[in-house]
């Protein structure tokens, strides 16, 4: 790996893919790998229906429904986006659960860098002169009460709390 090389945007990822081989991450891992599923790697198989699997080759160019490699792979780069953007819903909300709890005297837990939170509740708008607990309440609540919107609603705090490159990266692609 290159120490010029950027893998994230994310400095703790970033420093994370530095580590020493002993230590595995997902980038050497994937760096490592010789051999990937070549219709996988290109998207063109399709496990949508029950009429499948198809797999798409130049003499069978279209799957039993009528979907093409182009169809297929669009389909299969949604769903995964779509499974990603879930998952890690999921984890923040269960972040959000947990700290909430945590600031009830509810579970085991205990807020170990203040500072943090009071930074991260700033960036959003909480009063950070509070006690510890109510920032920490009033910041898990937000969180869940922006995680619930309608999906008319546009949330919140993505533009508050997204790195300033990410986000400016996202609006360029619009």
């Amino acid at each position: 790996m290159s120490d010029n090389y950027i893998y994230s945007a994310e400095k703790v990822i970033d420093e994370l893919s530095r580590k020493p081989d002993f230590v595995s991450t997902a980038i050497k891992r994937w760096e490592k790998r010789d051999s990937k599923c070549g219709f996988g790697y290109k998207g063109i198989c399709c496990r949508l229906c029950s009429n499948g699997p198809c797999r798409i080759t130049p003499t069978q160019p279209v799957g039993i429904c009528g979907a093409t490699a182009d169809s297929i792979v669009a389909r299969n780069l949604l769903r995964a986006i779509a499974a990603g953007a879930s998952c890690y819903v999921h984890h923040c909300r269960n972040t959000a659960m947990t700290l909430l709890s945590a600031a009830e005297g509810k579970s085991p837990y205990i807020i170990k860098d203040e500072e943090k939170l009071r930074r991260y509740a700033k960036k959003i708008g909480i009063n950070i002169s509070k006690g510890v607990k109510e920032i920490a309440y009033e910041f898990a609540t937000k969180v869940l009460q922006d995680l619930s919107k309608p999906y008319t609603e546009k949330v919140e705090l993505v533009a508050k709390l997204s790195l300033p490159a990410r986000l400016r990266h996202g609006k360029n692609l619009t």
